[in-house]
């Protein structure tokens, strides 16, 4: 593996600072105009710039706001990935800015049961994440993947996401993602001052997550203890992750005419985006992901609902393991160009190219 909703939930709270469970990193610095300050030392390679800790939301008349994604529930060994129905953000936000533009400076995010504790990624794992917020100036429609930003792409394959409604539409979406969404659980993404994501007239946010029950339902601690793992699992005796969460390929799968079958989700083409260099070192490194007959496990092997355990494995088949995912983000109201004067923010747009398998 690479590295890189059917009820709408609105939104939750608002708020101008940080609330605990949600601390920013202590050394995360940005941008401001005021004295430097930094509990490390000055640093003589930026002992020019005026620094100052993001612990201080309420001067940068920053805001946030929450939102949640409706439930998920799997059972053991079972692959969450879809996109799921779209979270209306909350009434107060979508009013200040229906004739305005919201300036996304920062966000986090968690995954958490119906008590609000943090589920550990030793139970739930976040492969990843693909999340938008999205305005009156595109709809959600069905387009064709592009294999270098669609995981899990192949010949034929539609994906649901948003389209400006005209060429001359402005900050119609912006996209979120993290590749290493477990590690990057309530990590502060954050932006310098004068820089942000850019929406106007927000209305909903999409997400779309891949999400893998590795949760040894007989192991009531915290602590993690491998749960049963198919043949095909990579993992060596004693690991401290679950070998599931590689996606290796169990005797489910069959590979017939091109394609990887399953027992789960039926026949899709074997379509991997192995590139030559510079595009990537895949092919010249001979990594055995590049050719059917070798593959033995990626995400060509756990679309959507699969099951990532042999045939005779069915632990603990009605014990469903439900929680939801929770994104903060951190907001400004953006100022145009006017009077000779700057806009308050310019417009930051993510740029992402994948070696997914």
């Amino acid at each position: 593996l690479g590295l890189i909703f059917s009820w709408t939930i609105g939104g939750g709270g608002r708020g101008s600072e940080v609330s605990r469970g949600w601390e920013v990193p202590a050394h995360y610095h940005i941008h401001d105009n005021r004295e430097r300050v930094d509990d490390r030392g000055p640093d003589p390679q930026i002992a020019c710039t005026p620094w100052i800790q993001v612990t201080d939301y309420a001067s940068r008349s920053m805001n946030y706001f929450d939102v949640w994604s409706p439930e998920i529930s799997t059972r053991y060994g079972e692959v969450f990935w879809t996109m799921m129905d779209p979270v209306a953000l909350p009434p107060d936000v979508v009013e200040q800015f229906k004739d305005g533009t919201i300036a996304i400076t920062g966000y986090e995010m968690d995954q958490l049961d119906g008590d609000g504790n943090s589920i550990p990624y030793n139970r739930a794992y976040n492969h990843h994440y693909m999340a938008y917020i999205v305005g009156e100036g595109a709809d959600m429609a069905m387009v064709d993947c592009h294999a270098s930003h669609d995981h899990g792409c192949y010949e034929g394959k539609k994906v649901l996401r948003p389209v400006p409604k005209s060429e001359n539409e402005q900050f119609s979406n912006t996209f979120f993602s993290e590749g290493n969404g477990g590690e990057s659980r309530k990590s502060f993404h954050g932006y310098p001052n004068g820089y942000a994501q850019l929406i106007s007239s927000p209305k909903e946010f999409h997400l779309e997550p891949m999400q893998i029950d590795t949760w040894n339902r007989d192991n009531p601690s915290l602590e993690f203890v491998a749960g049963p793992e198919p043949a095909a699992s990579q993992a060596p005796p004693g690991a401290s992750y679950s070998g599931i969460l590689e996606c290796p390929c169990t005797d489910r799968i069959s590979k017939v005419n091109g394609s990887i079958c399953s027992d789960d989700f039926g026949c899709l083409p074997f379509n991997l985006a192995c590139l030559e260099e510079p595009g990537s070192t895949l092919i010249s490194n001979g990594n055995k992901i590049c050719n059917l007959d070798t593959y033995n496990g990626g995400q060509q092997c756990c679309p959507h609902q699969s099951i990532l355990l042999d045939r005779d494995q069915n632990p603990w088949p009605d014990v469903k393991q439900t929680y939801r995912l929770k994104f903060r983000f951190y907001y400004q109201a953006y100022v145009p160009t006017a009077d000779r004067v700057s806009a308050s923010h310019q417009d930051l747009r993510r740029l992402y190219w994948q070696t997914e398998a």
